[in-house]
């Protein structure tokens, strides 16, 4: 995941639930990155 202003590919969302969007968003902000 990224913020929207760096990569607006991946800084979008969608969260479904049984087949329908119930919400919509973009990333504006990270406030700590985890190393994986």
């Amino acid at each position: 995941i990224e913020t929207f202003q760096e990569f607006p590919e991946m800084g979008r969302f969608a969260l479904r639930d049984m087949g329908s969007t119930i919400a919509a968003g973009v990333v504006k902000e990270i406030t700590e990155e985890h190393k994986v």
